[in-house]
């Protein structure tokens, strides 16, 4: 008898580790997930899940998806987040939207998440300047608090709507998604690289957006567009096919200030202030640039009238330290303009609309 007891003893032991190997792997099901995300703490993905969560608010919840795929229920947001979210990607990973009008990811008021790695993405988007056709929406939607970080890929094929977009679009969603007075939907972007969408990042009504660095590639309409209040000190900003690397509208003193400024980056495209729906008597938004390089001249939009702007073989570099990085990489025999300000090459000073020619190589 006892021998049995201590056999049957062993198999329950061995059972039991099995489940926590098994645990270790990560959630395989809806029902797992589902469970692990009402708990809260750290969840691992074990494999592709079909699945919409929503963290609650007060909850912590940290995703790794660990190189699996989640995607949404029809007809609903893949992760809805009103509590605290932290998403990592150990081995890749993503997150996928198929339905129309839901996100990948939506970051709710008061909500909190930050985003280290994965892709988010909508696979099956069909919109285009000609409309949604039966499937269009974000990829990514925030209206809490977000910081997107290096290691982040958000992509949509498509341009009909934003591929990532900070803030509320009208008094509907508004409505719909209500916030405290005086508050603002607030997005960091620290990195990653951002690819579609007629806007591939859009800073809505009431929002405030900080982009510090990554790549956003556009081929619909805008690579940037601002809505409210947006600072820029880095980072690329690409059309192929498209206008505009930057799109700014001023388009009421409320929701819509239309405050931008510029102090770094690189910028493939047209940069635009549309100012058309202000009346005589409005003064209001703006673009300020006091640094970054620009494949058109941006003087209209410099900070003061002595902001230093040069242009070499057809790139306009705004600022000292974009200048001076400029004149670093010339070669011999290429032209730097002075287009307002001063320049220092060497011990010269150059002001507007003089030269300098680097001299050719020689011995």
């Amino acid at each position: 008898m006892k021998k049995i007891l201590a056999t049957i003893l062993a198999l329950v032991m061995a059972l039991a580790l099995c489940s926590v190997s098994w645990a270790d792997d990560g959630v395989t099901t809806a029902e797992a997930l589902a469970a692990a995300v009402e708990a809260g703490g750290e969840i691992k993905l074990g494999a592709d899940i079909t699945a919409s969560i929503t963290i609650a608010e007060g909850k912590d919840v940290t995703l790794d998806l660990n190189g699996k795929t989640l995607t949404n229920e029809a007809g609903k947001h893949t992760i809805t987040n009103n509590g605290t979210l932290t998403i990592t990607a150990t081995n890749g990973g993503t997150v996928d939207n198929v339905s129309h009008g839901c996100g990948a990811l939506v970051n709710k008021f008061g909500a909190t998440a930050t985003l280290n790695g994965g892709k988010f993405t909508r696979s099956a988007e069909k919109g285009t300047k000609d409309g949604p056709n039966g499937n269009s929406w974000y990829a990514i939607k925030n209206y809490g608090t977000m910081e997107i970080n290096s290691g982040v890929t958000v992509e949509a094929n498509g341009g009909y709507s934003s591929l990532i977009a900070n803030g509320w679009q009208n008094a509907t969603d508004l409505q719909n998604n209500p916030k405290s007075e005086g508050s603002n939907a607030k997005l960091t972007i620290k990195g990653g690289t951002f690819t579609g969408g007629i806007n591939t990042v859009k800073n809505d009504d009431y929002g405030e957006l900080l982009f510090k660095d990554g790549e956003c590639h556009n081929y619909t309409q805008a690579a940037f567009q601002n809505h409210n209040i947006a600072k820029i000190t880095g980072g690329t900003f690409e059309v192929n096919g498209a206008t505009y690397a930057v799109y700014n509208c001023p388009c009421n003193k409320t929701a819509d200030k239309g405050e931008l400024d510029i102090s770094g980056g690189n910028f493939v495209g047209e940069v635009y202030n549309y100012t058309g729906y202000m009346t005589e008597e409005d003064s209001y938004g703006h673009i300020k640039i006091s640094g970054g390089k620009f494949s058109t001249n941006v003087k209209a939009y410099a900070e003061t009238g002595s902001t230093p702007i040069a242009s070499l073989k057809g790139v306009y570099y705004v600022g000292t330290d974009s200048i001076e990085a400029a004149v670093n990489g010339m070669n011999g025999g290429d032209t730097l303009t002075v287009i307002q300000g001063s320049v220092k090459v060497g011990n010269t000073e150059y002001g507007a609309n003089q030269t300098y020619t680097k001299p050719a190589s020689y011995y």
